[in-house]
């Protein structure tokens, strides 16, 4: 009998352990969400920017191109910073996605430890009965 009550204390000190552990991980996952949440904000704003830089490099070669005897050079030196922007703005659109599909799985990932953390408290109070 005492072996039983032993491996029992055992048993819910383990179970102790784990839901502690479980909580430390659901705080840093929420810490890592709230980094990657600014991340994205951030990754948004570089994202307007790049837009804005777009419409002012489109905007620069349209009024190159009203002046014929600078066009040629003028032209491919703005198209060189639109194709440059154009890449910066890709670039940031996937890290905008790659960011969205981190927050996902982050918000999965803390959704299955939350219904693990709740699976685990049913058993503890049926063993404490």
């Amino acid at each position: 009998m005492d072996s039983v009550v032993s491996q029992f204390d055992m048993g819910q000190q383990r179970l102790q352990q784990s839901m502690e552990s479980a909580h430390s991980t659901e705080i840093v996952l929420e810490d890592i969400l709230q980094n990657a949440n600014k991340v994205l904000l951030q990754a948004v704003e570089v994202e307007a920017s790049t837009n804005s830089m777009q419409q002012f490099s489109s905007q620069v070669v349209q009024e190159m191109e009203e002046f014929s005897s600078v066009t040629e050079q003028a032209s491919a030196a703005s198209e060189q910073i639109l194709a440059g922007v154009e890449e910066q703005r890709n670039i940031t659109s996937n890290m905008v996605t790659g960011f969205n599909e981190l927050e996902t799985l982050i918000i999965q990932l803390k959704e299955l430890v939350h219904d693990q953390k709740e699976d685990n408290i049913p058993t503890e109070i049926s063993k404490s009965k």
